[in-house]
């Protein structure tokens, strides 16, 4: 996701307007996402000043909300209008949210060929746009679904511009976003596009779980098993195409969306809001992977994951950074559904047995894509802590120096950088803990640490 990636909020500042602005302030989010019709100039112009690394997109309801696709360049014109008169609004704005894409390939058509017209004159107009706006679980993409959808909007993926992001919605249901990896969460790393992506809509839904009705976590779920939810889930996102998230949502408009609002658990989401950078380390593929050649020999898991199918002689493991298939097994000792580690037995080997693996992406990282003006991108972010960034750069040199050198490595393993490591699975210390200034950092195989000298109980993870 980038350094220092940190969720952001889908606002509606309803009730809390002043609050929403404290929050953004305190927390510095990576996209804040609002409705023109809740928000106002006033309140975006403190948005721009409160946290200027944030992605501000703005929703034009009147016409997002709007399913006609007959007048693309009204629309974009409609929308320079409104923003025009108040240059406090954002001029990155959402098209139509949500297309009934799985209608058919002439929907897709419709939506693809709006979206070109929509971009092509909101460019001339001096706005950007969140493209796509795709449901959650949708479009279909090959490898879990059979077919590829991602094809029918490739003219949209010509006709973007700098600063132009696609939108994606990822939501999950209420045993977490691991449990829907990559099928709702985590399905942006099986697109195809070189542009940047915004999850402009995350969060529980209880509509995952099949209740035919949207509903979110308040009665539902306990406050902090949501707030692990929503750290586990941006600790999986490590693609570098992903800009920002917004969570749905800080506040509300009306008491449809009440039970999704974060404001109950916000001090608690706060205290935890630095480890959402962290990454996952289940994400992250084994250097390599074997498997027996010689018929009636055992077939042992290359990694952990959960067994998705297991159907006659074949089995389709999800490890969260991609998918395992052996097929033409004598035998099948696993279920479907169940949790395996590494190197436990899945089965026997047959004469034709055959071992293939996907990886979820991502693809290659696009071209560097500047902001439009006036938007500043999440690079302008201010470093955690508020501490200069020629400081963590002072930092990081010293650690990589240290990781270089060839002496040995004493270090205390019940200090609390070693113990914050363990907790994390930053895997082996590289150096020593070394100061700097009033800091003191010290790095692993998964990252450096640092400290303000004596503020132990506020330690911050890097990448190098």
């Amino acid at each position: 996701m980038g350094e220092h990636m940190r969720p952001g909020f889908f606002a509606f500042p309803r009730h809390q307007v002043q609050g929403t602005l404290d929050w953004i302030g305190k927390l510095q989010p990576s996209v804040v996402k609002g409705f023109l019709s809740v928000t106002s100039g006033q309140w975006w112009g403190e948005v721009s000043c409160l946290s200027p690394g944030s992605i501000r997109v703005l929703v034009h309801g009147e016409i997002s909300d709007n399913p006609d696709l007959s007048s693309p360049e009204r629309d974009a014109e409609s929308t320079a209008r409104v923003v025009d008169a108040d240059k406090r609004l954002p001029r990155l704005i959402i098209l139509k949210n949500e297309p009934h894409i799985w209608d058919g390939p002439a929907v897709r058509q419709q939506v693809a060929d709006y979206t070109c017209r929509w971009l092509t004159r909101a460019h001339q107009l001096g706005l950007n746009g969140v493209v796509g706006e795709f449901s959650n679980g949708w479009p279909h993409v090959a490898v879990i679904d059979g077919d590829d959808w991602w094809a029918d909007f490739s003219a949209v993926e010509a006709t973007m511009e700098p600063g132009d992001y696609w939108g994606l919605h990822e939501y999950w249901g209420g045993k977490g976003p691991l449990a829907w990896w990559p099928w709702t969460c985590g399905r942006h790393m099986l697109s195809p596009t070189t542009h940047s992506i915004i999850i402009d809509e995350c969060g529980f839904d209880l509509n995952v779980d099949g209740a035919g009705d949207n509903g979110g976590w308040v009665g539902r779920l306990d406050a902090d098993v949501y707030v692990g939810q929503i750290v586990q889930y941006h600790q999986l996102l490590y693609d570098p195409r992903v800009k920002g998230t917004a969570i749905f949502l800080l506040d509300y408009d009306n008491n449809h969306w009440a039970s999704f609002d974060l404001w109950p658990i916000m001090d608690r989401l706060s205290r935890r809001w630095q480890e959402c950078s962290y990454r996952d380390p289940r994400t992250v593929a084994p250097a390599s992977m074997s498997m027996s050649v010689t018929a009636g020999q055992p077939v042992l898991a290359p990694a952990a994951g959960i067994v998705d199918k297991a159907d006659g002689g074949y089995i389709r493991i999800n490890c969260w950074w991609g998918f395992v298939c052996l097929t033409d097994m004598a035998s099948v000792s696993v279920q479907a559904g169940s949790t395996i580690s590494a190197g436990q037995v899945l089965g026997m080997t047959g004469t034709a047995t055959h071992m293939t693996v996907s990886v979820f992406g991502p693809p290659p990282a696009p071209s560097a894509q500047p902001a439009p003006a006036g938007q500043p991108g999440p690079a302008a972010q201010p470093r955690s802590g508020g501490t200069a960034v020629d400081l963590i750069e002072t930092m990081r040199n010293t650690v990589i120096n240290a990781i270089n050198k060839d002496s040995p490595i004493p270090y205390n393993p019940q200090a609390a950088f070693p113990q914050f490591a363990r907790q994390h699975n930053l895997g082996a210390p590289l150096t020593v803990e070394l100061n700097v200034q009033d800091c003191r950092c010290q790095g692993y195989a998964m990252g450096w640490l640092w400290a303000k000298i004596g503020d132990w109980g506020n330690i911050h993870l890097e990448t190098y």
